[in-house]
């Protein structure tokens, strides 16, 4: 995240005769964009890695595929509650802001998966 909002502020100072909140409403949503295709993309992956494993490192990598992409999410929205507050206009801020924390309430499980599939099992 520190990397995305030191490319804004090269941006923001790269072309003087802009208004500095349109780039930045560009980065919010390129930005916002990008981190739910590599949350969701994160999680297939490490999910089907744990699928081949068992035991303690199943158990872990699984925990491990519901807490990373909740953390890209988070700083999609943490991001745009930035631009949001230093005044750029509400959209598309607010809308990143609402919908990554929402995204992130469906990437946790409602109900522990191991137990489901070990009552599958028995």
């Amino acid at each position: 995240m520190t990397i995305a909002m030191c490319v804004g502020a090269f941006m923001m100072r790269s072309d003087p005769g802009d208004e500095p909140f349109v780039v930045m409403d560009s980065m919010v949503t390129i930005f916002a964009c990008a981190t739910l295709a590599l949350a969701v993309v994160l999680r297939l992956v490490m999910k089907r890695r744990a699928s081949g494993l068992d035991g303690g490192e199943r158990a872990a990598m699984l925990w491990q595929s519901r807490l990373a992409p909740v953390a890209m999410l988070e700083g999609g929205a943490m991001m745009a509650a930035v631009v949001y507050y230093i005044g750029a206009p509400d959209v598309p801020a607010l809308v990143v802001m609402v919908v990554h924390p929402l995204l992130m309430l469906g990437f946790v499980p409602l109900s522990d998966p191991d137990a489901a599939q070990q009552l599958k099992l028995d």
